[in-house]
């Protein structure tokens, strides 16, 4: 198996939708070290467009009402310093995950690999390199650096976390998740004595 690597985790769905969920989970459940910080809200489309909040708490709830209305602009879940939020485009989330929540929750490790997705929707054709939050995250991550990839899938279905993840291996989350780390651990084993993936 890879070694432990240490991942920074985005999408444009939100950081409750069931894919990122369920590829935190199995990416750690692989050893490798995560932190994710995504989106509160839906961003597909927003190419690499860089923005942040615009107040210190959300004047409207995140998708799934997860935060609600009136809390922090970013924070965490109460039981995991891994799994963040942010009221921001994807780019922005690398952005803030480089920037502040690294720095100042996770001793400023080396990042290894920043991941985006997978994407809940196709990111097929020219336009998308353009169009898509999840390429614009990869992208951003790549301008800084560092090694970067964007994940999609077709299932189409943003679906709250809490209501659909589950351990059944034919439900799409659960596959693209699979196959995703399949994909960064075959990588991480081919990286040899290179200093970066």
């Amino acid at each position: 198996t890879a070694s432990a690597k240490n991942i920074l985790l985005t999408n444009d769905d939100g950081w409750a939708a069931t894919n990122i969920r369920a590829l935190h989970r199995d990416l750690t459940a692989a050893g490798h070290n995560v932190v994710t910080i995504a989106p509160t809200v839906q961003m597909s489309g927003n190419g690499a467009r860089f923005g942040i909040p615009a107040a210190t708490t959300l004047k409207t709830p995140a998708l799934f009402n997860y935060p609600p209305a009136g809390s922090p602009s970013w924070g965490h879940e109460e039981d995991d310093y891994n799994m963040w939020y942010f009221d921001g485009t994807p780019a922005a989330c690398v952005a803030a995950g480089l920037d502040y929540v690294i720095p100042n929750y996770f001793s400023n490790m080396t990042i290894d690999l920043v991941l985006a997705g997978p994407n809940e929707g196709n990111n097929l054709g020219e336009r998308d390199f353009v169009l898509s939050g999840t390429v614009g995250a990869v992208n951003y991550g790549i301008q800084r650096g560092y090694p970067a990839i964007a994940l999609s899938g077709a299932n189409s279905n943003n679906s709250f976390f809490k209501d659909n993840l589950n351990d059944n291996p034919n439900d799409a989350p659960n596959i693209y998740s699979k196959k995703s780390v399949e994909l960064v651990n075959q990588l991480f084993e081919s990286q040899g004595e290179n200093p970066r993936v």
